[in-house]
């Protein structure tokens, strides 16, 4: 069954996110017509069983809808799969269709409580969507191939989630800013263990991100105090220009200045213009 395995390569295109190849069938339209063909008499067994009962024939009908793949077992031997949407007459004696769907799904990774790369407890959820490209092993290969990937993906949110930080004070990769990063991180790793299952990730996106409650009022702080030291710097780098600008028109236009009052008057330029209150005006009075 390797040759009927599906095949798939994976890249990453610029500003695009992840993104992978459409897959290659698991089964030829020659095959899946030989499938079908043994559908009504898979066996010398199984066709002496139902004619010896032909009332059972009644209940045979089956339809196979589009994008859907039926997994035929004839007394639980893997036979091969249909994969052509119609209508299809199956013996019921021995013969079954497991019928998978083959559609685009996603489903939403519950909340989970996690540190990040810093240490940094925060609450993540994310949204999977995902396709069966191989019924074979989706279906034979695991259990239930649906709560393997809600399991696995939980646990693979959990271990993406630790190596990056939640914001990066370094221009590094954050979760909070580089979503392309952590998504192909993500979809990386959850494919990896899923190939077995027949299942191919399209996409693995963080879906709601925010510090945990008992640290979320102290993050908003460091968060605010961050934001005004950076605005302080900005309106202090624009004074001390404003200062230096107006100094030397000043000096182009005649006005000369002692070194004393070159300071003195830098020094109320700059103070004026980083001040939050109103400007009040003084008047040094010189007493004779």
């Amino acid at each position: 069954m390797s040759d009927q395995m599906t095949t798939m390569k994976m890249h990453v295109a610029p500003n695009a996110g992840v993104q992978l190849t459409e897959p290659v069938p698991a089964f030829t339209d020659a095959n899946s017509r030989k499938v079908e063909a043994n559908l009504c008499c898979p066996s010398a067994l199984g066709c002496c069983l139902s004619m010896c009962v032909p009332c059972i024939w009644f209940c045979s009908c089956r339809v196979i809808n589009p994008n859907e793949e039926a997994v035929v077992l004839n007394f639980g031997k893997y036979v091969g799969i249909v994969n052509k949407p119609d209508w299809y007459c199956v013996n019921p004696c021995g013969v079954t269709l497991n019928v998978v769907s083959t559609k685009t799904q996603s489903f939403q990774v519950e909340k989970v409580k996690t540190a990040d790369q810093n240490g940094n407890p925060i609450v993540v959820d994310a949204i999977v969507t995902y396709k069966v490209d191989n019924s074979e092993r989706a279906l034979l290969r695991v259990d239930n191939y649906k709560q393997l990937l809600q399991t696995t993906s939980s646990a693979v949110l959990r271990t993406v989630v630790a190596m990056f930080p939640y914001e990066s004070h370094s221009n590094g990769p954050s979760l909070k800013s580089d979503h392309a990063t952590v998504a192909h991180q993500l979809v990386t790793r959850l494919q990896e263990r899923m190939t077995e299952a027949g299942v191919r990730i399209v996409g693995f996106e963080i879906n709601d991100l925010s510090y945990a409650p008992e640290i979320a009022s102290a993050m908003l702080m460091r968060q605010q105090a961050e934001a005004m030291v950076a605005a302080r710097r900005k309106i202090v780098e624009g004074a001390v220009e404003i200062a230096t600008e107006a100094l030397n028109s000043l000096q182009q236009r005649g006005f000369q200045f002692t070194e004393s009052d070159r300071v003195k008057t830098a020094s109320n330029l700059i103070t004026v213009i980083c001040s939050e209150s109103k400007v009040q005006n003084t008047m040094s009075v010189n007493t004779i």
